[in-house]
């Protein structure tokens, strides 16, 4: 079984992107990292905030420039924010000065698509950034068995004393309160 790498990606031109292969450069990328990937792609931010309101995900790519001013990357971000979501996030434009829009932002990272790499930097810094998440992934596995190993020593520990604890002759009773009243045993 694979592990799901899911991102959100929007982009009010995202269909040219899907055409010029990025978006299926960066699905190679993350199957050969042995994930399973789902990318899903908006053009807009209102149907983004739909999606996350009922998706969680592992990135969040957005564009600077996917609508109106009230309706741009910089306003979707606020809101991804302000929504207690923590996903880490790539800001891009061909825009320059896009930078200042979200001074102050926690886990946001940007791309000027206005440089020479374009569109190929684009993507390296997305593997980079793919990389940083799957190294917290990483990170967690190991956490995680240290806490199952800790929890079976609990375990055992507990049931020595349970054990210990209900191993009495016939003749005696030991009273047990419980949560629900009195155990006689």
């Amino acid at each position: 079984m694979k592990l799901t790498y899911k991102i959100l990606w929007v982009d009010d031109l995202i269909k040219d992107l899907i055409n010029n292969g990025t978006k299926d450069d960066i699905q190679t990328h993350l199957e050969e990292l042995e994930f399973s990937v789902t990318i899903d792609c908006y053009e807009t931010r209102e149907l983004a905030e739909d999606k996350l309101n009922n998706a969680t995900y592992d990135l969040i790519l957005s564009d600077y420039n996917i609508g109106s001013e009230e309706n741009n990357g910089d306003k979707l971000i606020e809101w991804i924010r302000s929504n207690n979501i923590f996903t880490e996030i790539l800001f891009y434009s061909a825009q320059k000065d896009f930078e200042n829009a979200l001074v102050g932002q926690d886990r946001i990272s940007y791309f000027a698509l206005y440089n020479d790499e374009g569109y190929r930097g684009f993507k390296e810094k997305v593997y980079e950034l793919i990389g940083q998440t799957v190294r917290k992934f990483e990170e967690l596995t190991p956490m995680r068995g240290f806490v199952m190993a800790e929890t079976s020593i609990l375990d055992s520990k507990v049931e020595n004393l349970l054990s210990d604890y209900f191993s009495l002759d016939n003749n005696d009773t030991k009273e047990m309160t419980a949560i629900s009243g009195t155990v006689v045993v």
